[in-house]
């Protein structure tokens, strides 16, 4: 099953557009994907059926051949991308033609760290309106700082990032994992403290976190036992012990279908 991380932007053109008062067409279909940056301003978009309204902060995707239709509320500043994907990894044998996108969004997505995202347009609004190459790799890569902040944002894997969501309830269910994570922890009594079935639990905790609650337990628990053989001499069961876990056994396990290495491996290659 392919994944998002295993998918990059490429990009094809972009345009920047500064206090734009209206669109000359207020529905339009291109053969590439479509991306949307904004800066200021806000204005309402149809994609297939995601509808609503994107103002400062928001990246707008919209499909090849899909109708995006749009209308500005206020004066509109942004950035447009049009691009298409490649394989992250270049070693990757499968062909362009095999990727399947249909889990990749269509619509709206609200960036949470502004900060970054801000610090982004300046850059490509620096860059001159040229067709050099070097100015290509630049927004080239700049584009995909969007990408991964979405990915990162959006479909938190290994690290969890202890973000808020809109699901202030399965946000108390995160918290509460990260605060007992490193010791004996039942999932179970977390479901049933927050009145929750099992299964209620895992489904409305995957819709907040793209996870479900034992991944996210997982990855809080793998961090800090690579943190653990990056930085100390402890024995694997002493590590395991340390991470919630009975003994060295299952990390090991974990580092083998997480991190596709072992415990010792992982030592041996990340100790500076």
């Amino acid at each position: 099953m392919q994944q998002i991380w295993q998918f990059t932007p490429v990009l094809h053109t972009h345009v920047y557009w500064n206090r734009k008062a209206e669109f000359l067409y207020e529905t339009d279909t291109y053969n590439q994907w479509c991306l949307f940056v904004v800066e200021n301003g806000s204005f309402a978009y149809g994609i297939g059926e995601s509808k609503g309204e994107a103002s400062s902060g928001s990246l707008v995707f919209c499909p090849p051949n899909v109708p995006f239709q749009r209308r500005t509320i206020t004066p509109l500043s942004f950035h447009m991308f049009m691009f298409n994907w490649a394989w992250a990894d270049p070693a990757f044998e499968e062909s362009p033609a095999g990727m399947k996108l249909e889990f990749l969004l269509a619509g709206k997505v609200a960036i949470r760290d502004i900060n970054r995202l801000k610090s982004i347009c300046a850059y490509l609004r620096s860059l001159p309106i040229t067709a050099e190459p070097s100015v290509r790799f630049w927004k080239n890569h700049l584009l995909g700082d969007c990408w991964l902040m979405y990915c990162a944002e959006q479909h938190p894997a290994l690290l969890p990032t202890g973000k808020a969501t809109e699901d202030p309830l399965m946000d108390q269910a995160a918290l509460m994992i990260r605060q007992k994570a490193l010791g004996p922890l039942n999932l179970g009594t977390i479901s049933a403290s927050l009145g929750l079935t099992p299964v209620q639990f895992s489904r409305k905790f995957h819709a907040a976190y793209q996870t479900t609650p034992v991944d996210y337990l997982i990855s809080i628990r793998l961090n800090q036992a690579c943190a653990l053989l990056r930085e100390s001499d402890l024995t694997l069961d002493e590590i395991a012990e340390r991470c919630g876990y009975q003994n060295g056994y299952y990390i090991s396990r974990l580092f083998t279908q997480k991190l596709n290495m072992t415990p010792s491996e992982f030592r041996r290659t990340n100790r500076v």
